[in-house]
């Protein structure tokens, strides 16, 4: 396995990034969460994730290996608002594909 590097999602990374989006939902959302519409990046994810890139209150980045993308990270800034007087950061999305890490951290559970 060659070096893991992470950056930031550019449209061209939409597609395998969805995939990303994807995997994390059958894997993990689809297990825990019953009312979670696991269709819902199939459908909607392209849109919505290709209308984050560029957009200062975002980070959507890709960790690729080599040129294949293999996780991904959705954060947020929001706020201050009517109900938080601050500004603060807000993980939406994050996922690792299975074998990609070398240590055991971040594999699904069995």
């Amino acid at each position: 396995m060659s070096d893991i590097t992470v950056s930031a999602a550019r449209l061209e990374d939409i597609e395998p990034f969805v995939a990303s989006v994807v995997g994390l939902f059958q894997e993990d959302g689809g297990r825990h969460d019953r009312f979670l519409d696991t269709e819902w990046p199939v459908r909607e994810g392209a849109s919505y994730y290709a209308s984050l890139v560029g957009d200062q209150a975002c980070l959507l980045a890709v960790a690729r290996d080599s040129d294949r993308v293999v996780g991904h990270l959705v954060g947020k800034l929001v706020g201050p608002d009517s109900m938080r007087l601050a500004r603060f950061a807000v993980l939406e999305s994050m996922r690792g594909a299975a074998g990609c890490s070398r240590d055991g951290r971040g594999e699904p559970s069995p």
